[in-house]
């Protein structure tokens, strides 16, 4: 048998019949419906079959057999097996007809059904009647159903009316009788509802409705699982002078699973990235102190800290960098990535977000609520009245009420209340997590980093040239990594020798510390004012930084962006030691930015 010119076949979606054979693997098709030749590939291509089914016969049904009927049919299997084994005496069919108490007719249909291999199963009674799921419609009207599903439901539109109207047309082409309303929407229903709603409502939302989730994501001790993630905080800030509304903050926030303790967060003005991951990381891992301090509310406590076993985080950029990775291992912390399109599994932090959202910042002036039919006409923009750093002492005592209420989960205990059992020895004697050995270390392995050599010039970063006398000892063409903060370029750090970290200054300690946003922002502006320059100097973009910072300073109708670099700058003095416990080094000089008038005094550079 080979191929016949009056063979119908489905590809695509469509009806084809066969024209020609173009090489071993592929024919020519020709679809009438649209007048189209097409070459394709034969194990794509799906002979439309117009034989009828055969009428099935009766089957077993093992799965429905009750008790009796297996044991029925094990007595009957060892007698037909006895019998076998003496079958050469004549009188032992008469014994087995007896043992049975069937007719001679049924007893010969029993042996005729007895099968060593299948066991007692082979002598089950069979089920008369139709089989439960068996199709009486011709196999190639079934295949056209099927290539109707596929095409047709697919979108929010999806509609059985369309499914049908695609089929009735597909078999009109194919020249045999189209499937009724009622049979298409059987073979739908025929269909998991989960496959049918990844077609219809995407992957995320079938997921989200149906996918299974057996396992408790519980962990055994404190530390021993964080969880990650960021969120736009649904509340607009102001400008800290104009009080003009400026942005919606972002938050990194980390949750501990065990006990739903947050031992760490951090807030931003810009869209998160690497830097405030470090930072979040470094805020949960070391202890309070002088992070409230810096606050300045001293009924803020804090006693959550302690270096994590895992961390579990969305797929995010930032989360997936070979830095961060490196980071984790160097000092021993797992990193785990939720499978994509399955929030669920980082269900304790946005829960968290939803608990910080719902229950404190909705009720902010300035909150922008989570969607629009619950904000109505409600003007979030007028409303608004927090500056970024009065919004930031909010969030912390958010955050301390937080701790303080029932956890449902927790069994009625708050999250306060578990962490400090959690500590508290059989004894009664309260502990506390092992402090970090090299804390400094710890915070500058997360920060963000570039790769560059060590020159004799020193090391130059966005133009920027960075000289130590430590690095003397180090100049080679090798590229390494440099690590920088981007809220604050005045220092860098390099570590290689792979023992310690090198800070490394300004080659030019007489220029104003910067942040990453407002020396890139500065740089396009000199490329804008001097279109046709081959290329910037770091001088000439720390020049029309320091025009920009006068503009700020006495200009009264600010551009956001402008509000946001001040707003950063302002809010630096001090940074580190409010993200965490380390007080990083200062400058070697000290220098007022906005006065360049009398020149500066010149301190011995630490080495």
């Amino acid at each position: 048998m080979k191929i016949q010119q009056n063979d119908r076949f489905l590809y695509e979606g469509k009806v084809w019949s066969y024209v020609a054979s173009l090489t071993e693997t592929s024919v020519q098709l020709y679809c009438e419906a649209e007048h189209l030749f097409a070459e394709a590939d034969l194990s794509k291509i799906e002979l439309i079959s117009l034989s009828s089914p055969s009428i099935e016969e009766p089957t077993k049904d093992l799965s429905g057999a009750s008790w009796v009927e297996w044991e029925l049919a094990e007595f009957r299997y060892r007698a037909i097996k006895e019998y076998l084994q003496h079958a050469e005496k004549h009188e032992t069919f008469a014994k087995l007809q007896a043992t049975l108490s069937l007719s001679e007719s049924r007893v010969y249909v029993l042996v005729q059904n007895y099968n060593e291999e299948e066991g007692p199963s082979s002598l089950l009674r069979s089920k008369k009647g139709r089989k439960a799921g068996s199709k009486f419609i011709a196999h190639n009207i079934e295949g056209i159903i099927n290539s109707a599903i596929e095409h047709e439901w697919n979108g929010p539109g999806s509609t059985i009316k369309g499914v049908h109207l695609r089929a009735e047309e597909m078999c009109r082409a194919a020249g045999v009788s189209p499937p009724s309303y009622g049979t298409v929407q059987k073979r739908l229903k025929e269909r998991p509802e989960s496959t049918l709603a990844k077609l219809r409502i995407g992957v995320k939302r079938a997921n989200d409705k149906y996918s299974a989730r057996p396992k408790h994501n519980n962990s055994p001790r404190p530390l021993a699982k964080w969880q990650m993630d960021h969120c736009v905080i649904d509340c607009i800030i102001v400008d800290e002078k104009t009080r003009k509304p400026l942005c919606r903050p972002w938050a990194t926030l980390i949750i501990d699973v065990h006990n739903r303790v947050v031992p760490g967060y951090y807030l931003s003005l810009n869209a998160p990235g690497s830097y405030n991951v470090a930072m979040a990381i470094s805020h949960a891992v070391f202890p309070k102190g002088k992070w409230i301090e810096a606050l300045g509310d001293e009924d803020i406590k804090y006693p959550y800290y302690g270096k994590p076993e895992e961390i579990a985080m969305d797929n995010a950029k930032e989360f997936k960098s070979q830095f961060f990775r490196i980071a984790a291992k160097k000092n021993n912390i797992h990193l785990v990535w939720r499978p994509i399109g399955k929030p669920w599994w980082g269900g304790h932090i946005e829960r968290l977000n939803g608990t910080l959202a719902m229950s404190y910042i909705h009720f902010l002036p300035g909150t922008t609520l989570s969607n629009v039919v619950l904000k109505g006409d409600y003007d979030s923009e007028g409303q608004a009245c927090l500056t970024f750093s009065e919004f930031r002492l909010w969030f912390a005592r958010a955050i301390q009420s937080y701790h303080h209420s029932e956890h449902r989960m927790l069994g009625g205990m708050t999250p306060h209340e578990k962490w400090i059992e959690d500590w508290t020895a059989e004894s009664g004697k309260l502990s506390h997590p092992a402090l970090l050995a090299n804390p400094q270390d710890f915070f500058i392995d997360f920060l963000p980093e570039e790769k560059r050599v060590i020159s004799r010039q020193g090391i130059e970063l966005w133009n920027i040239t960075y000289w130590s006398p430590s690095l003397a000892s180090c100049i080679s063409s090798k590229k390494y990594s440099v690590k920088y903060n981007p809220n604050s370029l005045r220092h860098i750090w390099v570590n290689p020798t792979g023992e310690r970290y090198i800070q490394v200054p300004y080659s030019d300690i007489t220029r104003p510390d910067v942040s990453i946003e407002e020396y890139r922002a500065a740089k396009r502006e000199v490329k804008r004012d001097r279109p046709g320059m081959a290329k910037v100097t770091s001088d000439e973009v720390f020049l029309m930084i320091q025009k920009n910072r006068a503009l700020v300073e006495n200009s009264k109708a600010l551009t956001k962006q402008a509000k946001k670099i001040r707003e950063h700058r302002e809010n630096a003095i001090g940074f580190d030691r409010v993200a965490g416990a380390v007080e990083m080094p200062t400058a070697t000089v000290n220098i007022d930015d906005d006065e360049y008038d009398s020149p500066p005094r010149i301190f011995p550079v630490d080495t």
